[in-house]
């Protein structure tokens, strides 16, 4: 740890189940940590805080079946003891293969990482074939790194935006900062979700602005960076409804036009992360097959965290209806996209897309 404070520590299963999610306050210095309670598999651990991040896999060889069928992976900091888990250097050793249930028809979803880079890849497997990354940065002004997504034509951020100094909800948000929290509803500074930002903070002083058709067309003039990295911008009403296109049964379900509403059938469980420790039940139709991965990263009003796992607001940089923002929204009770209008005082996430 470089310097103390809080760290936010997850592990991730090969699925994107979340198996374990704890909050640690540590000091500076080195920690080890004691993992139990995982059933055989390969595993993916992320260590966050405000100053830095890391992540790496791990392989627990446990043979023991998991107690009543339930989770009870625990995670504890400790000074030394034993855990039956190796790392990825150890990966080559014979007893880490590892037998892992594939039904036909399963999704899986892959992130390849490369130094800082990430990219994810969903694939619904009928043969032997061999998975391509194509690694692109996309680093925000915080050092922050986001795993990436191709979706059609598109790179979309996997992750929210988590760009700005944390805030705290009940002062007014200013230029550059964002407020979080977590699944709860509660404040949370590790911004495990990402940051919700009030629409004119979230595009610095630019002026709206919408495609003006199908691609090349969908993307702005001048597109809006706003809290985006360098290569990558606030999608335009038009961008966001190509998204949905890339991803829809029938593409016409997802006009190009100015109206609100919802759309599709089935294409909100298609960009919405499975996980059900997020996601309120029954999260209908969620399957990620996209790999667009959205949280229900909920909203703020007025000084109050709303919707805390139930919905996804993404912000455009488009305007129209006495001004008010284009919204995308997702909901766990609901599998189609809806696009709304919101005030610009709201605070909601943002997904950028690539220039």
């Amino acid at each position: 740890m470089p310097v103390s404070g809080k760290a936010s520590l997850s592990i991730v299963d090969v699925n994107g189940k979340v198996v374990a999610d704890n909050e640690v306050s540590l000091s500076q210095g080195s920690h080890k940590f004691t993992v139990s309670g995982l059933s055989s598999g390969l595993y993916f651990v992320r260590i966050r805080s405000e100053q830095f991040e890391y992540s790496t896999k791990i392989l627990s060889l446990n043979n023991k079946k998991e107690i009543d069928g339930g989770n009870h992976c625990l995670v504890q900091e400790s000074v030394y003891g034993n855990v039956n888990v190796v790392t990825a250097q150890n990966l080559r050793n014979t007893e880490a293969v590892v037998q892992m249930q594939y039904n036909s028809g399963d999704i899986l979803k892959f992130t390849g990482m490369s130094g800082i880079y990430e990219t994810v890849v969903t694939l619904v497997p009928v043969a032997d074939q061999t998975l391509s990354f194509t690694f692109i940065q996309c680093t925000d002004i915080n050092g922050n790194n986001y795993p990436v997504v191709q979706i059609g034509n598109q790179w979309w951020m996997a992750e929210n935006l988590n760009a700005g100094t944390y805030a705290n909800i009940t002062t007014p948000q200013v230029s550059g900062t964002k407020f979080c929290m977590d699944i709860n509803g509660q404040p949370d500074p590790t911004c495990p979700m990402g940051g919700l930002y009030e629409w004119e903070n979230l595009m610095q002083g630019a002026s709206a602005c919408n495609g003006t058709g199908a691609p090349p067309s969908d993307e702005c003039t001048t597109p809006v960076k706003g809290l985006c990295p360098n290569g990558w911008h606030i999608p335009s009403h038009y961008e966001w409804n190509t998204l949905g296109r890339s991803v829809a049964d029938d593409p016409n379900s997802f006009p190009y036009d100015m109206n609100l509403g919802v759309y599709g059938v089935l294409e909100g469980g298609y960009l919405k992360e499975t996980c059900a420790s997020n996601w309120w039940s029954p999260n209908l139709a969620a399957n990620n097959i996209s790999g667009f991965t959205a949280l229900p990263g909920g909203d703020t009003w007025d000084g109050v965290f709303e919707d805390y796992g139930q919905s996804a607001y993404f912000w455009t940089s488009s305007t129209s209806y006495a001004f008010l923002p284009w919204v995308y929204a997702l909901n766990y009770s609901v599998s189609v996209v809806g696009r709304s209008a919101y005030v610009k005082e709201n605070g909601f996430s943002c997904r950028c897309v690539k220039d």
